[in-house]
């Protein structure tokens, strides 16, 4: 064997372990980061590669660049297995959420006369009525549940934002604890108004729609029914500029595209109004009122984030 095959074997070997990714185990915490990172080693190829391909373009005994082949074969692998578990996690913060709800609400029984007492509270003077032999408990269960998921409400959201962690990246992930701390006040804030101001009104212009004609017995599941869904609709809709704000630095909302969408966004707040509450207009209205405000300063938020990433780039 020559000098020269000697040489051109040595090239050969060390272009295919210059261009053959080093394999190495991706955690789930930063699949899509090391993905990324991983991609320009792929692309750039060094002199020694192009040298060597310039080589074997007439030579039959010449191995096709590694590169191709390493980028052709086990991407599909890794994205099922990446997608499979994310399955198995999102299934495993929703049992811990689901646990600490049923924790939660077992220690809200204990105080059931408490609880109830605060919860009927915007009835007023009304009274509330039972159909069924089951139905005071029933409604004792029902407030020790929504009052345990109110209660844990900061561990839900951050089970939610842990959950969407590893698909951020690392600049983005150290908003998680904020968010969480913004979700929880903004629904505590959501919540709060509703409880204070909305559902108090909403009830007095509903049961006072038949006053003198209808003899208003309003049932413990109705009220419950209805008041849960208000306050935790209003809770849940004053997240929408925290949401807005993490879809605008991800890069998926930009500025341009909420006032574009104003009339879409009426049409879809009051189709959320009519369904989280009952057939009336005036209640809709009511609801939707709110939503809107929200989403004008979702629009706000969303062009301050976009503002402060166009900085960041330049």
């Amino acid at each position: 064997m020559t000098s020269e095959s000697k040489d051109s074997n040595d090239t050969s070997e060390s272009a295919g372990s210059a261009g053959r990714p080093i394999p190495r185990r991706v955690d789930r915490a930063d699949y899509y980061s090391a993905t990324v990172d991983r991609a320009p080693a792929v692309e750039n190829k060094s002199p020694v590669t192009v040298s060597t391909q310039a080589r074997g373009s007439g030579g039959a005994g010449t191995s096709p660049p590694l590169n191709e082949a390493t980028d052709s074969g086990g991407g599909d692998d890794k994205d099922s297995l990446g997608f499979l578990d994310h399955l198995e996690e999102l299934r495993w913060r929703l049992l811990k959420i689901i646990i600490g709800v049923l924790v939660a609400a077992a220690v809200s029984l204990y105080f059931g006369e408490e609880i109830f007492a605060f919860v009927i509270k915007p009835l007023g003077d009304l009274q509330l009525h039972v159909t069924t032999i089951t139905g005071s408990f029933y409604a004792y269960m029902v407030v020790s549940i929504f009052a345990g998921l109110f209660a844990i409400i900061p561990f839900v959201f951050y089970q939610l934002w842990a959950f969407i962690a590893p698909g951020l990246y690392k600049t983005e992930k150290i908003f998680i604890l904020p968010a969480v701390i913004a979700s929880s006040v903004l629904f505590g804030i959501g919540a709060w108004f509703c409880y204070q101001y909305i559902l108090p009104f909403a009830i007095t212009y509903l049961v006072s729609y038949g006053e003198g004609a209808l003899t208003p017995i309003i049932t413990v599941g109705s009220y419950l029914t209805f008041a849960g869904m208000m306050v935790l609709s209003f809770g849940l809709t004053f997240n929408l500029p925290v949401v807005s704000f993490f879809l605008a630095k991800m890069g998926i909302l930009r500025s341009e595209t909420l006032p574009k969408g104003r009339r879409v966004a009426v049409v879809l707040i009051l189709i959320c109004a009519a369904i989280i509450t009952p057939p009336d207009v005036f209640t809709q209205v009511l609801v939707g009122a709110p939503m809107y405000v929200l989403y004008e300063i979702s629009i706000i938020v969303v062009r301050i984030a976009n503002r402060n990433a166009d900085k960041q780039i330049v």
